[in-house]
């Protein structure tokens, strides 16, 4: 977080949330990595 003097309530409120909306994107990103590698397990699979 940027600490230019001291934010209002209302302003790191705001950071919070930012912050918390960028690891949900980041979580979401990471699972849909997953369910394609497991898409991708499977595709072999069938082919053996």
């Amino acid at each position: 977080m940027k600490n230019k003097g001291k934010l209002s309530k209302e302003e790191e409120e705001l950071e919070e949330l930012l912050e918390y909306e960028k690891l949900e994107s980041e979580a979401r990103k990471m699972q849909v990595i997953e369910e394609e590698l497991e898409l991708e397990k499977e595709k072999r699979k069938k082919k053996e």
